[in-house]
């Protein structure tokens, strides 16, 4: 009863196939996990660097507005000046260079500055004389929204003194 030589190597193919196809069936599976979680690593890297351009293009928004003066407007508290972007502002006349609301950019481009308060004298820590000066204190906000394209959205709060000389001038009387 001893089995010939070619029926025992038969048997040997068939069981090689099978060994062949289930670690080329492991190969696959190993190869489709690794592009998806390639795939889904560089989304996460392009979201990081959306949001990270919105974040500076929103504190350039700030910075811009910040460095006219004419956008810092004093008044009632809580009184608010805004871009034309932005519904709901007492005045709508904060200007903003030319290169952040260009298009696309004009549209995702939101800028208010609210006037808090005025007080007579102003932190020691600046080194000003307190008998000259008062610090008129506002919130600055810029903010950026191009979520539609994919492009990241923020949204910043600054606040800023701005620190006036008394007298015929000036001041918070």
């Amino acid at each position: 009863m001893h089995q010939s030589k070619s029926a025992a190597m038969e048997r040997q193919r068939g069981v090689a196939l099978a060994v062949g196809l289930i670690i080329l069936l492991l190969l696959t599976v190993l190869g489709i996990t690794a592009m998806r979680s390639s795939i889904f690593e560089l989304q996460m890297a392009r979201n990081e660097e959306a949001r990270l351009s919105a974040f500076e293009r929103a504190q350039s928004i700030i910075d811009a507005v910040i460095d006219r003066p004419a956008n810092l407007k004093g008044g009632e508290p809580g009184e608010t000046n805004c871009n034309e972007n932005v519904d709901d502002c007492d005045h709508a006349d904060v200007a903003i260079e030319d290169d952040l609301i260009e298009p696309p950019h004009d549209e995702r481009t939101q800028a208010r500055v609210t006037y808090r308060y005025c007080r007579g004298k102003v932190p020691r820590r600046l080194n000003v004389s307190e008998d000259e000066f008062d610090g008129a204190w506002f919130s600055v906000e810029g903010a950026y929204d191009a979520s539609d394209a994919k492009l990241g959205r923020s949204a910043l709060d600054q606040g800023v003194l701005v620190v006036i000389r008394q007298g015929p001038q000036g001041g918070c009387e």
